[in-house]
């Protein structure tokens, strides 16, 4: 995987290249602490296929295989995926993604970008005079992938944008106005 991959591109100047070379790999993006979903109706993701493209991918949140959303990627285009999040099982609260390979064997590179969770109505009402908390623990070391760490940012939730954006491939992180693209994520030796 390279989060800091310079083409193809949807927005920004990176996207995030995930290629699965064995049977049933995946993709595992995690969240610590877990992202309240009160009042979040949708995952929100852009994918590319390559030239190759037809790659097999279903979706699952919190480890829950009963729930999940299947997709073929499309070939030398860039398509939104738009997932409910009932279709994920409905959890109360998301620490843990994947994006999983279902053939049984090695498949072609593809790409994501601009992957956020989506506001339904309104989002839940703040207490009187909150506002919106960020936090970024550089040093933190959370759930290690193939020998590298990911930094981590946290949202206290006491007021939401109606987007959450998920930082490509590291961690998650909120901020508002616009999307987080692979280019802003630190790549970590």
């Amino acid at each position: 995987r390279n989060p800091a991959n310079p083409a193809p591109v949807h927005g920004g100047a990176a996207s995030l290249s995930v290629r699965h070379d064995q049977g049933w790999a995946g993709l595992y993006l995690h969240a610590d602490p877990a992202i309240d979903l009160a009042g979040y109706t949708q995952l929100r993701f852009w994918m590319h296929g390559g030239s190759a493209g037809g790659q097999r991918i279903r979706v699952m949140a919190e480890g829950d295989a009963t729930n999940t959303y299947a997709l073929v990627v499309p070939a030398n285009t860039w398509q939104q995926v738009t997932i409910p999040l009932a279709d994920l099982g409905s959890p109360a609260s998301l620490a843990d993604l994947y994006w999983q390979e279902t053939t049984g064997g090695a498949q072609a590179t593809y790409y994501l970008d601009e992957i956020m969770l989506v506001a339904g109505a309104a989002p839940p009402t703040p207490a009187p005079g909150a506002g919106i908390t960020l936090t970024v623990d550089a040093a933190a070391a959370v759930l290690a992938a193939h020998g590298q760490f990911r930094r981590v940012v946290s949202v206290d939730r006491l007021q939401r944008p109606q987007h959450l954006q998920l930082l490509v491939a590291y961690g998650v992180g909120v901020h508002p106005g616009r999307r987080l693209h692979g280019d802003e994520a630190q790549q970590l030796q």
